[in-house]
């Protein structure tokens, strides 16, 4: 399975300017890529750029065949669904408005649900064990129940890449072990091509299949066995 998803062809990202050289990077389908580097480095400004929150410097971005440039800004919904690492101005929705919100590329302008919408919904809130706080705001949720919601409402909204900023912050250990198997899970039984930063190195490696590791000016590309074998890990106690 090598689908591409995701390509980059020269891109810089970044605020205004650019934080690496021009990277060349690709996401296939099936893949679950951990994105590593030194706080200021750029992941979130890089997993910002794919998702089409924060413009490109220069270069290009493509999804399949496509120039995300050259798509309608309410067409990419139904490419990438990203999950912030801080959902504060999400927090006083109900979990069920939150989870219904990743329907919102596929209805109209009065987010009128069809049948099929509420089934998706009421389907994936039962799969992630929600259903029972449906009517609670986010805000009272643990850390570990934000982030089930965050990422029930990726799923909801059904697309091929899934994108998480520090998708394991704040969370024990067994959460976080828990929260990066489910999307392991994605990518290989929905054949879901996952990207998400970590500081959380080691659990990390149990997980992902590849590796976009920030080294200075670039950004190097390494499946899990190449990071593991270079023994890179022994030089990121500080990261």
């Amino acid at each position: 399975m090598n689908k591409v998803l995701i390509h980059t062809e020269n891109l810089e990202f970044g605020y205004k300017k650019a934080l690496t050289d021009p990277v060349t990077l690709d996401a296939a389908v099936g893949d679950i890529i951990c994105v590593i580097g030194r706080n200021g480095a750029g992941k979130s400004a890089l997993l910002n750029t794919l998702s089409g929150i924060l413009p490109s410097v220069s270069g290009k971005i493509y999804f399949k065949n496509l120039e995300l440039s050259k798509t309608k800004s309410i067409e990419r919904p139904k490419f990438i669904s990203f999950v912030p690492s801080k959902p504060e101005f999400l927090l006083n929705l109900t979990v069920y408005e939150l989870a219904a919100m990743g329907r919102y590329p596929y209805t109209n302008i009065f987010d009128i649900k069809s049948l099929l919408d509420s089934k998706l919904i009421e389907d994936t809130l039962t799969e992630y064990n929600l259903s029972e706080m449906r009517q609670r705001p986010l805000w009272s949720l643990s850390d570990g129940e934000k982030q089930r919601v965050m990422i029930c409402r990726a799923v909801i909204q059904q697309t091929p890449v899934i994108i998480l900023d520090e998708p394991t912050a704040f969370l024990d250990y067994y959460i976080r072990q828990k929260l990066l198997n489910d999307l392991k899970a994605l990518s290989i039984e929905r054949e879901k091509c996952i990207i998400f930063s970590s500081h959380d190195i080691e659990i990390s490696l149990k997980y992902c299949s590849k590796i976009w590791f920030f080294n200075n000016n670039l950004i190097e590309t390494y499946s899990k066995e190449e990071f593991i074998n270079k023994n890179i890990l022994k030089d990121l106690v500080t990261y």
